[in-house]
């Protein structure tokens, strides 16, 4: 197959998801693309705990060759209703019933998902996309 990002302007990317099975193919093909620059992954809950969903965005993205690229957690539970996960339909680590290998946490990762956006954004005025 012929690359077809050769004339492709590269894009930076901080991403923002609740990595289940939609965000999980999301997430793989993004690694995928040559011109898509991930700079930052943070999580969310959403099928299940925002822990969990982090150590699924930090093994995907080994998995996928990208360990280098920061992973934080955002916020961890709605503002306003009661946090709801589906592990009952989603499996234990959210993604269906597959496993994912323990991936450890990268350094930095324990920063504030807010405070990272703000001086990613800050340090790079109109490159990022989010």
């Amino acid at each position: 197959m012929q690359n077809r990002t050769q004339n492709q302007k590269q894009i930076r990317l901080l991403i923002d998801n609740d990595t289940g099975i939609d965000d999980a193919l999301a997430l793989a093909y993004l690694c995928a693309c040559d011109h898509v620059d991930i700079v930052a992954v943070t999580s969310t809950p959403g099928n299940v705990n925002a822990d969990q969903v982090a150590a699924n965005n930090r093994a995907l993205l080994t998995l996928c060759g990208k360990p280098e690229v920061p992973v934080l957690i955002g916020a961890r539970k709605p503002l306003k209703i009661p946090l709801v996960t589906t592990e009952e339909t989603h499996g234990l680590q959210g993604v269906g019933y597959a496993t994912l290998p323990d991936a450890g946490v990268g350094e930095g990762e324990d920063r504030d998902a807010v405070d990272f956006w703000i001086d990613a954004a800050r340090a790079n005025p109109g490159e990022l996309t989010v």
